[in-house]
């Protein structure tokens, strides 16, 4: 069950995530992010996660996470990580006392 206040924001490639971040970073409350992995890029999204210190707020979805290395960058990073396929399971939202 999703947050009814909750905004999401869609970014395809790792340029238009930095711009975006660089703009907004000052007026998040509470941000939760949600990458994948391979972003068809010199970029990986652990790459933008560890760039901008992102990782106890961020999810890694990916096809890649049974790699053995990709689970060590991810804990490195404090980043949870979950195969693509889950994503449908994933909630956020603001937790609630």
């Amino acid at each position: 069950k999703m947050d009814r206040n909750l905004i999401t924001y869609f970014h395809h490639s790792p340029g238009e995530f930095e711009e975006w971040y660089a703009q907004n970073a000052s007026k998040l409350s509470g941000p939760k992010f949600v990458f994948d992995y391979d972003m068809k890029d010199d970029k990986t999204g652990l790459d933008l996660i560890a760039d901008f210190n992102l990782g106890p707020n961020s999810i890694l979805m990916t096809n890649f996470y049974d790699d053995a290395s990709v689970q060590a960058k991810a804990v490195n990073a404090s980043v949870k990580i979950f195969p693509k396929s889950l994503l449908h399971c994933i909630s956020i939202g603001k937790n609630r006392s």
